[in-house]
């Protein structure tokens, strides 16, 4: 079967990716929670600071996110 087969892969593959970033990603996922948490007048002032930066990290950080979902799909299968 060509689902499972490509499943089974896409697993493999994002298992062995993820073990590299494993550090990175609970890093930019602590992030998010972080900025998710603390919705205050300070955090947005420190948002606008770092707006140019995260602006240059947003494709990376999309590209993890994608990765991560890719992932939990694969373990709801």
């Amino acid at each position: 079967n060509w689902s499972t087969l490509s499943v089974g892969y896409c697993c493999k593959f994002h298992h062995l990716l993820l073990r590299r970033q494993e550090v990175k990603l609970r890093h930019i996922w602590r992030g998010i929670i972080n900025g998710i948490t603390s919705q205050s007048g300070g955090w947005q002032q420190q948002q606008q600071q770092k707006q140019q930066q995260q602006w240059k990290q947003s494709q990376h950080l999309i590209s993890h996110i994608f990765v991560f979902f890719s992932l939990s799909l694969c373990f709801l299968k």
